[in-house]
């Protein structure tokens, strides 16, 4: 009993501390997104749209930081995907991110993607905030 006590918590130690380390991709692809979102909110704040340059290269930025995402964590796990991936994931890539979470880590890959949906709406929910505290709720420039 104490032996297989012990196995466990090496395994939940080894796990715990493999959540604690993100991949430089994961960071890159969370940080472009909060970073996009505060963007969008403090243009939208002033009243103004963002530039046509950032609307235009957003989108591609964006599914190129999927890519370099998935592709390094294809490598790890053992995944192999269609050979023209950019359009493949331009066309689908709401499906085929939570169907390489779910197929690649099982149950923890819905609580990747939630922990991920909670920062990206924690950001927005912060931004909100900020924004009424400092224009007192005014809509408008």
């Amino acid at each position: 009993m104490c032996q297989a006590q012990g196995r466990h918590f090496v395994r939940m130690r080894k796990l715990l501390e493999a959540r604690l380390k993100p991949a430089i991709t994961t960071v890159a692809l969370l940080a472009f997104l909060i970073i996009g979102q505060i963007i969008e909110i403090v243009y939208a704040i002033n009243g103004a749209s963002p530039p046509e340059v950032f609307e235009f290269l957003y989108p591609f930025a964006f599914l190129g930081l999927v890519c370099w995402w998935l592709q390094k964590d294809s490598t790890r796990t053992g995944v192999n995907w269609p050979l023209d991936m950019g359009m493949f994931l331009f066309q689908a890539w709401v499906l085929v991110l939570p169907y390489h979470l779910i197929k690649t880590r099982g149950i923890r890959g819905l609580i990747d993607m939630g922990i991920f949906a909670v920062a990206l709406v924690a950001a927005w929910i912060l931004l909100a905030i900020t924004w009424m505290v400092l224009t007192n709720g005014a809509i408008g420039p």
